[in-house]
């Protein structure tokens, strides 16, 4: 099964943190949703994302490709860190987002 997303709904809600937004992409053939969310915080120059993937099949699913989208920004002009999955902060490497920790 190969999908072919497209939007099918989206919202922007305020929240303590700051604004979520959330774009719903649907197959176009079968009941598969993908929820892209985005999180961007008050007073900080911050976007928090994440992706949730749901579906209405009868059997499970099996996801064995899939690609990810991330923001290009340059490291050194911004100097952000970075927090592993472990809490130990690092300088970020976008070229290394990719590979897991």
């Amino acid at each position: 099964m190969t999908t072919d997303l497209v939007v099918d709904s989206y919202s922007t809600e305020n929240t303590p943190d700051g604004t979520l937004t959330k774009i719903r992409l649907k197959d176009k053939l079968y009941p598969f949703y993908v929820d892209v969310n985005y999180l961007t915080y008050k007073d900080k120059d911050v976007i928090e994302t994440w992706t949730e993937i749901n579906h209405n099949e009868k059997n499970g699913v099996t996801l064995t490709q899939f690609s990810s989208g991330y923001l290009p920004v340059d490291e050194v002009m911004y100097g952000y860190p970075a927090f592993t999955g472990r809490g130990q902060m690092r300088h970020a490497s976008w070229k290394n987002r990719s590979h897991r920790e």
